[in-house]
C-alpha cells in the first residue's frame, strides 16, 4: 500500500511539473504556418516558417532551400536546434514571431506572421438553363471549375409482327441504342478582382419514341434520342465549354448505333491547369434482342451528364441527364 501511494504521488508531481501547477496542458502558440522575410545585410528574402508538434522548418532562398530541426520552448521563446548546434531563437508576441538565426555568418534576422487558414467556397449548378454568380470576397483567389455536358437521349425500342401458322402472328422485340455521355473539362485559374461568372447548364436529350410495325414489310428501329446540350462557363473574355453526348440511334430505318460521347471545346489560354475528358459512347441497340442499349456512363463516376438508356420493345428511350457546372474558389 505504501509503495502504491508513493508511485501515485510521484506521477502526480511529474504531471504538475510538465503542465504547470494548474495541471492544464499549455497549447504551443508556435504551431502553424508562418510567412515573412529574413533580412540579410544586403537585402530581404521572402521566407516561410512551419512548426509542428515535433519540428520546425524554415524555407528561403537565402538558406538555399529548407532547413529543419527540433526545438524547446521556454515562456514565449523557442530555441531552435539543428543537429548538434543552435540554429537560432524565435520569440512570439501575439501574431508575430521575431527570429534570430545564429548558425550562419553573418547572423540573420526574420519576421513572420501567421497565415490565415484558406477559405473555400463552392457553388454547384445542375438545373438546365442560364445562371450567374459574382465572386467579390478575397483576392487573389484560385478558381477551379468542372464543366460537364449533358447526356444524349436513348433511342426508342421497336417491335415487328410476323405471320405465324396456323392463323396468328409472332412478335419480335428489338432494343434501341444508348445515348452518349457529356464531355468534362476541369480547369484552374486565378482571379484578382471582382468576377462575374455566366453559366449555362446543358439539358439532357429527350429519349426517342418507340416503334411498332405490323405484319408485312421489314422491321424499323425506334426514333433516335435527342442530343444533350453543351454546358459552359464564361468570365471576362474567356469561355470553357463541354459538349453534350449525342442521342442514340440515327438516320435510317434500321439504325441502332450508340450515340457518340460529347467532345470538349478548346480551353482558353493562361490557365493554371486544364484537363479535358471526352464523353463515353452509348451502347448499340439490336433487333430481336432482350438487352437494352447501355447508356454512355458519366465521365466522373457521378450521374451528371450520363446518357439515356435505349429501351426494349415499343417503349420510349430514356432521357439523358443534365450537365453540371461546379465552381470551387479558394482565397
Amino acid at each position: 500500500m505504501t509503495n502504491r501511494f508513493f508511485v501515485v504521488v510521484m506521477l502526480s508531481v511529474a504531471m504538475l511539473s510538465a503542465t504547470g501547477m494548474s495541471g492544464a496542458i499549455q497549447a504551443n502558440p508556435f504551431i502553424g504556418n508562418w510567412t515573412g522575410t529574413i533580412t540579410h545585410p544586403e537585402r530581404e528574402f521572402k521566407a516561410t516558417y512551419v512548426v509542428t508538434d515535433k519540428e520546425w522548418i524554415v524555407s528561403s532562398e537565402v538558406l538555399d532551400g529548407s532547413v529543419n530541426g527540433t526545438y524547446t520552448i521556454s515562456g514565449n521563446t523557442m530555441t531552435m536546434t539543428r543537429g548538434f548546434g543552435t540554429f537560432g531563437t524565435a520569440t512570439i508576441s501575439e501574431n508575430t514571431v521575431a527570429m534570430n538565426i545564429v548558425m550562419f555568418s553573418p547572423d540573420l534576422s526574420g519576421t513572420f506572421t501567421k497565415g490565415k487558414e484558406p477559405t473555400v467556397i463552392k457553388r454547384e449548378f445542375t438545373s438546365a438553363g442560364n445562371h450567374a454568380f459574382v465572386f467579390n470576397e478575397g483576392f487573389p483567389a484560385t478558381v477551379e471549375v468542372t464543366v460537364t455536358g449533358a447526356g444524349g437521349g436513348g433511342q426508342g425500342g421497336h417491335t415487328k409482327d410476323y405471320a405465324a401458322a396456323p392463323a396468328g402472328k409472332r412478335t419480335e422485340r428489338g432494343v434501341g441504342a444508348g445515348g452518349g455521355s457529356g464531355a468534362v473539362v476541369i480547369a484552374k485559374f486565378e482571379v484578382t478582382s471582382s468576377t462575374t461568372f455566366n453559366i449555362t447548364v446543358g439539358e439532357g436529350g429527350a429519349g426517342g419514341a418507340g416503334k411498332s410495325k405490323p405484319v408485312g414489310g421489314s422491321w424499323e428501329s425506334g426514333s433516335p434520342g435527342k442530343d444533350g446540350e453543351t454546358s459552359r462557363i464564361s468570365w471576362g473574355s474567356s469561355t470553357i465549354s463541354a459538349e453534350g453526348g449525342k442521342g442514340g440511334g440515327g438516320s435510317g430505318a434500321q439504325n441502332v448505333t450508340g450515340g457518340k460521347g460529347g467532345q470538349a471545346g478548346p480551353a482558353p489560354q493562361g490557365l493554371l491547369h486544364v484537363q479535358i475528358l471526352n464523353g463515353y459512347d452509348g451502347g448499340n441497340g439490336q433487333h430481336n434482342s432482350q438487352s437494352a442499349g447501355a447508356a454512355g456512363r458519366a465521365v466522373l463516376g457521378t450521374t451528371h451528364g450520363k446518357g439515356g438508356d435505349g429501351m426494349i420493345g415499343n417503349s420510349a428511350g430514356g432521357k439523358g441527364n443534365n450537365g453540371r457546372v461546379l465552381i470551387t474558389i479558394t482565397y
